[in-house]
C-alpha cells in the first residue's frame, strides 16, 4: 500500500470516526511563497552565497583567463607525455581552452590539423606575454 493511498484511507477512517479527530493539513497547503528580501543588487543566483563566497566567485571569474591559460599550459605538458588514445582527449581539452581564451578559430584549426606541439607551446608562451 502506497503512502498516498494509506494517507487517504486514514483520512476517510478519521472522518467516519466518532472521535472527531481532524487530520493535519498537507505539507503543500502550508507552504507559502516568501518574497525575496534583497533587492536586485546582487548578480543572478549570488544571493544564496555568503559575502565571503561571493568574493571568491568574483575573483574566480576575474581570473578566468589566467586559469584557462594555466590549463592550456598543463595540457601541452600532458600532450608531450601522453600516448595512445589519451592524446585525442588532450587535444580536445586544448581546443576547449583555446576557444575560451578566444584564440582565432583558423589558428585552432591549423594547430589541431598539424598536431604540432611546438606550435602549441609557442601559442601558450605568446598568450602569457
Amino acid at each position: 500500500m502506497g503512502l498516498l493511498h494509506a494517507t487517504r484511507q486514514w483520512g476517510v477512517m478519521l472522518k467516519n470516526s466518532p472521535l472527531k479527530i481532524t487530520p493535519t493539513p498537507h505539507y503543500f497547503d502550508c507552504v507559502k511563497s516568501v518574497p525575496n528580501p534583497l533587492p536586485e543588487a546582487t548578480p543572478m543566483g549570488m544571493d544564496n552565497f555568503s559575502s565571503h563566497q561571493q568574493k571568491i566567485i568574483k575573483r574566480y571569474y576575474n581570473n578566468l583567463d589566467a586559469i584557462q591559460l594555466q590549463k592550456l599550459a598543463e595540457t601541452v605538458t600532458d600532450l608531450y607525455l601522453a600516448e595512445g588514445k589519451k592524446i585525442e582527449k588532450l587535444w580536445k581539452t586544448a581546443v576547449a581552452a583555446m576557444v575560451k581564451l578566444e584564440v582565432p578559430q583558423q589558428r585552432i584549426d591549423i594547430l589541431v590539423k598539424s598536431q604540432n606541439l611546438e606550435q602549441l607551446a609557442k601559442l601558450v608562451k605568446e598568450l602569457q606575454t
